[in-house]
């Protein structure tokens, strides 16, 4: 929002002086420390070498923008952070009453002395209980800023029983609470009666954590000497953060980074802050931005110029800091951006993402908006064989002769003319990935669409065929699934065994080590995604423990991948199993082998009796980074940087076989694969080989 709001400030400035001083407004409540300036080559005063001085700087993992825990994320040095208690994270403390009772209202009362050492720092306080149907009940009595001591009371009105009550008290960020005189009275026919009272003089039994996991001691451990009212004892909340353990031994070597805005303004933008706390002045101009920001909502309510620059340079912004193949790419992000803005007149907000996106040529590069929820599926699967788009799979029965045609043409625009407006929209790791996609969008789309398509049999006839979106996604991943018939472990000779990677887990082991450990050859097939859990069966064809790293996740600490950048290491740990195979292997590969695909045959293709065999795979591979845009924009990437496990570069170029062969389309039309007629066809000549041996 702030992007938005900054957006249509900078639009209603008349010349260069005021965007200057609009720059200034904008960034001194939430960036005080910038300086907007026109000399060049200003530098920013630094105290940071002062001994006394704690200084702060934020460490990316990726863009931290990720709701999911993970390994994207963004923290800062020097900062408070909840330390694990029990596997939990949590400062609160509870108390408990046990007894029944039947109430129209409850009032709770105690007093509360704050020693808050942060500007942030802060409590809440919650009322629990179970009600006459046993149901948890959660209310909330308010948050409290204050140094001092303060009465807290509330009434709430509850027309329930009270099965079993708790009072919450949460310490937010650093300092520490006090605890004393602590009430509970419910009201009932007209009359308030006292149910609980806890001044802990001598603390009853039925003081007590009820929950256990959430702290590390007992009640009594907290109850203390001379911190209540008149000196007396009382509950003592101490704050239970502690300092982050981000490795900060190492300090940049500039404390600012430069920006030229035009030929009369420099930002000089601080990478690293002095710890100390925001001023009042500062408190009540961020107070101000936030309304004025809030008032900028309505134009998220339908396309306008304020939401499709504010998203851009969002976007641009995130993508050009976080983006992990910056050196294979080499893009000038500025002249990208400047292209952009040249051609935002014909874009809506949706493409104009997509098309900085597609500069990534990351093959998990995606916006999705609001529409994409309400997307329907056409009975096909489509992909790109000998730089043609097949329609490789048909899930209705009806529509079986449509196997193997090739697309000429859409809605009466040649496919290849097709292709060239589209691919500027779509973001891939190269031309043949791309073609896939476009596939893949194709099949897809909202149900009022329909698409008028000529069509090209494997003998050269030509049909028309007009499709509608109808299937849902549920009906077309159930129709998917249903067309599968192979089993996913099985054998194809006597010495023979297929697996299906996609099929095979864990869940087959029995079936899997049986039929492996008596077979000289076995054919794994990955060309699909395998299962979540083929990757722990990995193992079965290792001799020797794998601990090779090969993912690495970039350290960011100051923009645009100035600087020296390091990287955390992952890679899996693979443990031989007791009686590792070690006969022939053939490992099929295609184009979409993707991502977790192309993890499991890095693996294979390191092992000296593995061929690889099938099309080279999508070079695609690492965890998604991801993260939402006002108006409903969720935008995806490779957060990670993944090599091959020679240390060699994957993203573009993906896995190569040994042995090249792709399916073609006579071969789908006839219900052929050549790919794996191939690996049968070498490992019975494998087998053959060894006949001859004995």
């Amino acid at each position: 929002m702030f992007a938005i709001y900054g957006v249509k400030r900078i639009l209603e400035a008349k010349n260069q002086e005021e965007v200057a001083e609009v720059l200034k407004e904008l960034f001194k409540p939430v960036a005080p420390s910038m300086v907007f300036t026109d000399k060049p080559n200003h530098a920013l005063n630094s105290h940071h070498d002062r001994i006394d001085q704690e200084f702060l700087q934020w460490h990316h993992l990726g863009n931290g923008f990720d709701t999911k825990p993970g390994i994207y994320k963004s923290e800062r040095t020097n900062r408070f952070v909840m330390p694990k208690l029990m596997g939990k994270s949590s400062t609160n403390y509870v108390y408990v009453g046990d007894s029944i009772h039947d109430a129209d209202s409850v009032r709770i009362t105690f007093d509360v002395h704050s020693n808050l050492e942060l500007w942030n720092s802060g409590m809440n306080a919650f009322f629990i209980y179970r009600d006459s149907e046993n149901k948890s009940q959660f209310r909330n009595l308010g948050e409290y800023k204050f140094n001092g001591w303060q009465k807290i009371k509330k009434t709430l009105y509850v027309n329930s029983n009270l099965q079993k009550y708790f009072l919450l008290i949460n310490l937010n960020n650093k300092g520490a609470l006090a605890v004393d005189n602590i009430r509970i009275e419910i009201l009932k026919d007209s009359n308030w009666n006292n149910v609980y009272f806890q001044d802990f003089e001598q603390p009853s039994e039925s003081i007590k954590f009820p929950y256990k996991e959430y702290v590390d001691s007992s009640f009594e451990e907290h109850i203390e000497n001379n911190v209540g009212i008149n000196n007396s004892r009382a509950l003592k909340i101490n704050s239970i953060l502690e300092k982050s353990n981000l490795d900060i031994s190492k300090r940049p070597k500039d404390y600012s980074i430069n920006y030229q805005i035009n030929k009369n303004l420099l930002v000089v933008i601080p990478t690293i802050l002095s710890n100390r706390k925001f001023k009042n002045q500062i408190n009540s101009e961020v107070k101000k931005l936030k309304e004025e920001i809030n008032q900028t909502k309505k134009y998220l309510t339908h396309e306008n110029e304020y939401l499709s620059l504010g998203n851009l340079i969002n976007c641009w912004n995130a993508v050009k800091h976080f983006y992990p193949y910056q050196e294979n790419k080499k893009l000038d992000w500025d002249e990208v951006f400047i292209q952009l803005i040249s051609e935002k007149e014909d874009l809506t907000t949706g493409l104009m993402l997509k098309r900085l996106i597609a500069f990534l040529d990351d093959g998990h590069g995606e916006v999705y908006d609001s529409l994409s929820l309400k997307k329907k599926y056409a009975p096909f699967l489509i992909d790109q064989h000998s730089k043609r788009a097949i329609i490789e799979e048909v899930l209705i029965d009806s529509l079986q002769f449509l196997k193997g045609h090739e697309i000429i043409s859409i809605n009466d625009i040649h496919f290849e003319k097709f292709f060239e407006q589209q691919e500027k929209y779509i973001s891939a790791s190269n031309a043949n990935q791309k073609k896939r996609k476009l596939g893949n969008y194709l099949i897809g789309g909202l149900e009022s669409d329909s698409a008028s398509l000529i069509l090209k049999a494997p003998d050269g006839t030509k049909i028309d065929y007009n499709w509608r979106y109808t299937l849902t996604p549920n009906v077309y991943l159930q129709l998917l699934k249903t067309r599968t018939k192979q089993s996913p472990v099985s054998k194809l000779g006597p010495e023979l065994v297929y697996i299906d990677a996609s099929l095979t887990g864990e869940e087959n082991y029995d079936q899997f080590d049986s039929l492996i450990k008596n077979s000289d050859v076995v054919i794994i097939d990955g060309r699909k995604k395998p299962s979540n859990s083929f990757q722990n069966l990995i193992g079965h064809f290792f001799q020797e423990k794998d601990t090779t790293k090969w993912m690495y996740v970039p350290k960011i600490t100051i923009p645009d991948y100035n600087g020296d950048i390091n990287y955390k290491s992952y890679g899996w740990e693979i443990t031989p199993s007791e009686k590792p195979y070690n006969g022939k292997i053939f490992y099929l590969i295609g184009g979409k082998t993707f991502s977790y695909g192309e993890s499991v045959a890095a693996y294979f293709q390191k092992l000296d009796n593995v061929t690889l065999i099938g099309k080279t795979t999508a070079g695609a591979n690492g965890n998604v980074n991801s993260f939402i845009l006002p108006g409903g924009f969720t935008i995806r990437y490779t957060g990670m940087k993944v090599l091959k496990h020679d240390g060699s570069q994957l993203h573009g170029i993906g896995i190569i076989p040994d042995i090249h062969v792709e399916r073609t389309p006579e071969g789908i039309a006839a219900g052929k694969d050549e790919v794996l007629e191939k690996a049968i066809e070498l490992a019975t000549a494998y087998t053959d080989s060894l006949s001859s041996l004995e």
